[in-house]
């Protein structure tokens, strides 16, 4: 594998690493929601959406590689 397509690989990954983080906070702030409890379904939903931001900038990053 040439060093660029070593490169796109690895941004894929990074961004499928992240937005595999933001699935997991938007789970946990819904499990919060289904349990009633309201500032950690918003501390989870704020951490989900910083790290949308995060994974939205990578997977645009991978795709121009």
């Amino acid at each position: 594998m040439s060093n660029t397509n070593t490169a796109a690989c690895n941004a894929h990954k990074a961004a499928a690493d992240e937005h595999r983080a933001c699935a997991e906070h938007h789970s946990k702030a819904a499990a919060c929601h289904d349990k009633g409890k309201l500032e950690d379904a918003k501390d989870c939903a704020s951490k989900a959406m910083s790290c949308c931001d995060t994974a939205s900038k990578k997977s645009a990053s991978a795709c121009a590689c």
